[in-house]
């Protein structure tokens, strides 16, 4: 019995060793074995990251998008030698939904680094690889203090109806820090703090404990004439700051510098106020325009009514003026083509109403134009086309009325198609098949799209290339007047008697309010006449026999 207990047990033994060396065996090839959760999706990478600087402070930014779409994208960007961003919802980050975006407002002449990454519903592509480039200065550098140099870099916004853009997060600064200066961005926007030396004349310290009555006074006085602590404390309580979702040292004797979204200079003058997405109530207080040096106004994503202040016009260093997504009404001002210095115009989400006043024109360095989403109406401005710098124009979401220069499919226009305006071509065109335009007597150069409208037979245009006059008659046009014709609202004089149309007259004729010759007699027109049109100096509606419309 004993001896075979021992060759069960030797037996047993035995196994055991074979069973474990053929795990050592195997153990080596398990380990060489990818892990599949690190491998990345080739699919997902990203590839092509260029960025280019042709233009003071800002960087160009475009990247080859990857073979899997993406939901967003993450964009971050530092200083070269400095770390980039460690949070993704903070400052230094932008979260474009298409491979390209614009940066502004950062430091002239000083290198940054750049990188990007695609984000998924579950997963993330790793980081491209950095790219880093000296950002272009102006021919001219301005001058800068020696106590605080120029801000942190931020981002622009390349999409100004974007859902996805976090609001800016800061610090609050100690008192001995001055925060920097910088432009805003649609992504989050980076905020750096600086350690400066006192100047001779220290920032004073002032009580701030105004009363609420004291406060809503100051809202009201002429730009100017209050100091900039109590313009920032009329903002707070003119706008419900004890509901702010964050409001760090505010209405505290700390310098301004300290109090949470003011960014000010070495000598402590406001040159930038962010309360992006920050609870605000109320109203823009006037006293707003007391902060001679502001450069940067950020209060969008709140819940602000009233008006747009035209007392905004006197922050003559203004850059960046920011109020969408909030529930802003009447007009915009015409005081605010004022403001020179103004890159980035950003009223989209409000309530306002009326055209856009032609003072805007005299916003020449204008790169962002944003009024989507609003109520506006009247004409098509035209002068959008003489802004030789504008690169991104959001107009969706009003109700325009004329045509578009089609030099303006030529810049980055997201959302332009969604005016739904045709180009005065498209408007031209579409009156050409409407009437027949192969069998027309004469169509000289109708159909070729590379000459001009001033060289479509029939047509004239001003300096401007836009139609002044279009005259065909008795050219053998059949049909019917299209309603697109009404969107040529530049137009002087008509001329298109003689032929064979029928059909009515387009109550949309009656937008071309600068008709003054109007031609429609010897056709087979029916109907009644839109009762704006009996209004031109020189027309032959009589001979039409047709009631004017009720």
């Amino acid at each position: 019995m004993l001896k075979k207990n021992q060759i069960r047990l030797a037996l047993f033994v035995l196994g055991a060793w074979l069973v474990l060396a053929a795990v050592m065996a195997v153990l080596p090839s398990l380990s060489s074995l990818p892990d599949t959760e690190l491998v990345e999706d080739s699919s997902q990478a990203i590839s092509g990251l260029r960025v280019n600087s042709s233009r003071p402070g800002v960087l160009e930014v475009s990247w080859d998008a990857p073979a899997d779409p993406p939901l967003e994208y993450q964009l971050t960007w530092a200083r070269v030698g400095e770390s980039f961003p460690a949070r993704s919802d903070g400052p230094g980050n932008a979260y474009p939904t298409i491979p390209s975006q614009l940066i502004t407002g950062l430091d002239q002449g000083v290198r940054y680094k750049v990188r990007v990454r695609a984000l998924y519903e579950s997963s993330e592509s790793d980081w491209s690889g950095p790219v880093e480039i000296a950002v272009a200065s102006s021919s001219v550098a301005p001058a800068a203090s020696t106590d605080a140099p120029t801000g942190p870099p931020r981002n622009l916004k390349a999409q100004v109806t974007h859902n996805g853009v976090s609001e800016s997060e800061s610090s609050d600064v100690e008192a001995n820090t001055v925060a920097m200066p910088a432009a805003p961005s649609a992504g989050p926007t980076p905020k750096r703090s600086l350690s400066a030396a006192p100047t001779a004349s220290p920032i004073p310290t002032v009580t701030t404990a105004l009363s609420a009555t004291r406060a809503q006074s100051l809202g009201s006085v002429l730009p100017g004439s209050i100091s900039e602590r109590d313009a920032l404390v009329a903002v707070y309580h003119a706008t419900g700051g004890e509901n702010w979702a964050r409001d760090g040292n505010w209405l505290t004797d700390k310098p301004l510098g300290a109090w949470r979204g003011v960014t000010t200079d070495g000598n402590g003058s406001v040159t930038e106020l962010d309360l992006n997405r920050n609870l605000l109530s109320g109203y823009i207080p006037a006293g707003l325009g007391s902060l001679p040096n502001l450069r940067v106004l950020r209060i969008s994503g709140n819940n602000l009514e009233g008006t747009v202040p035209a007392g905004l016009s006197n922050l003559s260093a203004l850059t960046n003026l920011e109020l969408d997504d909030n529930n802003l009404s009447g007009s915009i001002p015409a005081e605010l083509g004022n403001l020179s210095n103004l890159t980035w115009l950003d009223l989209s989400g409000n309530d306002l109403s009326g055209p856009i006043p032609t003072e805007l024109s005299q916003l020449t360095r204008l790169t962002v134009f944003a009024l989507s989403d609003n109520g506006l109406t009247g004409k098509f401005p035209w002068w959008l086309n003489e802004l030789d710098d504008l690169l991104i124009l959001h107009l969706s979401g009003n109700h325009f009325t004329g045509c578009m220069p089609a030099d303006l499919l030529s810049i980055w226009i997201e959302d332009l198609s969604s005016t739904r305006l045709p180009t005065c071509r498209e408007a031209l065109i579409t009156f050409y098949f409407a009437t027949g335009g192969a069998q027309w007597e004469n169509s000289t150069n109708w159909r070729d799209s590379a000459a001009s409208l001033a060289q479509w037979f029939g047509v004239k245009t001003d300096d401007d290339g836009r139609v002044t006059a279009l005259e065909l008659p008795e050219n053998r046009l059949v049909g019917t007047l299209p309603p697109r014709l009404g969107a040529l609202i530049h137009l002087e004089l008509l001329d298109l008697s003689g032929n064979e149309l029928v059909g009515s007259i387009p109550p949309e004729l009656g937008n071309l309010t600068s008709l003054s010759t109007l031609y429609l007699g010897g056709n087979r027109l029916t109907g009644c006449v839109p009762a704006s049109l009996r209004e031109i100096d020189n027309n032959d509606l009589n001979s039409l026999g047709l009631d004017y419309c009720q």
